[in-house]
């Protein structure tokens, strides 16, 4: 581990990524939770807690930095009370109140867990801690059982499982073959039994949706240093990798580093072709990919990228991804003919050879329920 500047900084297969940005982003993924299931939200406060490292080597590794000794919210392995309230101050300063008679502070300090001026409801507050309970015993019976078949070994029993990591997988199938619930099988052993991380690509909003909460009850680990599955649509990873190359520039200061992409989608074409042609021509090389997976570990580095609904997919987007990660590394998902997004099937294997460089597997038995059926 490293500190860069406040940021903490864990090695992860021989690259660092940046688990303060990770646990900022859960605490407002949290929030938002909160935001769409009861009415007050708990104020939240993020830790980092080291489970193996003493306060000892935490302060080694801070040294002089006196900037990061007030301002962390890393927790040791072992820890009182007292010193999580103060690590839970720094976050949100304790309201002191003042005597209006003598305008004299009253010698004492609050620190509240809704927003200030709201009264406490600890029934609401009960609720709140009851509700990941109450959604994970609500998955059902037959939930479960769905969630055991996904989570239970498969690549072990498959003849295509030595070409994953080896040559490009190909899951191909018409409507309702379960082509989605492989990929979502495939995904989970890899991180389960193989210790990989692997993301899910779709254009589906919905389905996004879907299965982040089936990873939920699976309870797969949204880490930047282990084993983990993630979803995300193909918008917002390309949002991520043209942030990430810096081609998005600001036009009143062209020189500045652009944190926001403004009107992203209107104008994803124009940005998708010009990151495309950096890296055609060469403009972009293995040294700037690298160099990227480590600044942006939590969302571009993977060790398996795998594609839902790849026949929809543009020539463009199919090259990028190749480049960056190779096609050995890419596991997808060939609708054949669903076409929704454009009037031409992306082809995946042009310029591979059969049973060398790509593997096929076709999916022939129709599957009456859909992967809503496992999340309901």
């Amino acid at each position: 581990m490293q500190l860069n500047g406040l940021n903490l900084l864990v090695r992860y297969k021989n690259k660092f990524s940046d688990a303060t940005n990770q646990s900022e982003k859960q605490k407002y993924s949290l929030n938002n939770y909160f935001k769409d299931r009861i009415k007050t939200i708990p104020y939240i406060c993020n830790f980092i807690w080291l489970r193996n490292v003493s306060w000892e080597s935490i302060k080694e590794m801070i040294g002089d930095n006196t900037n990061a000794l007030r301002k962390h919210n890393i927790l040791p392995s072992s820890f009182s009370i007292p010193f999580l309230f103060q690590l839970a101050c720094v976050q949100r300063a304790p309201f002191n109140p003042i005597d209006k008679g003598t305008n004299k502070p009253k010698g004492y300090s609050s620190f509240s867990s809704t927003m200030r001026h709201e009264a406490i409801d600890f029934a609401q507050l009960e609720s709140i801690f009851g509700l990941f309970l109450r959604v994970k015993s609500g998955s059902g019976h037959l939930t479960r059982r769905k969630i055991e078949q996904i989570t239970s070994k498969l690549l072990d029993q498959q003849n295509y499982a030595q070409s994953i990591g080896e040559k490009l997988v190909i899951i191909s199938g018409r409507a309702g073959t379960g082509k989605t619930v492989k990929l979502l099988r495939v995904a989970c052993d890899l991180a389960l039994n193989k210790g990989a991380r692997s993301l899910i690509l779709t254009y589906n909003h919905a389905l996004v949706s879907d299965i982040k909460r089936t990873l939920a009850l699976i309870e797969i680990p949204d880490g930047v240093d282990s084993y983990t599955v993630s979803i995300s649509t193909l918008h917002k990873f390309f949002y991520e990798l043209i942030l990430g190359f810096g081609i998005a520039n600001d036009p009143i200061d062209p020189e500045a580093n652009v944190k926001y992409i403004r009107d992203f989608i209107k104008n994803y074409t124009t940005y998708l072709k010009e990151l495309y042609d950096y890296i055609e021509n060469g403009l972009i090389g293995n040294e700037d990919i690298q160099k990227l997976m480590k600044t942006r570990h939590e969302t571009v580095a993977w060790d398996y990228i795998l594609i839902d609904e790849a026949q929809d997919w543009g020539e463009m987007e199919k090259s990028v991804i190749f480049k960056i990660f190779g096609s050995e590394k890419v596991i997808i998902a060939d609708g054949v003919d669903q076409l929704v997004r454009s009037q031409h099937k992306c082809n995946w294997t042009r310029g591979l050879k059969p049973e060398i460089s790509f593997k096929k597997l076709v999916r022939k038995k129709v599957y009456v329920k859909k992967l809503i059926s496992l999340i309901l």
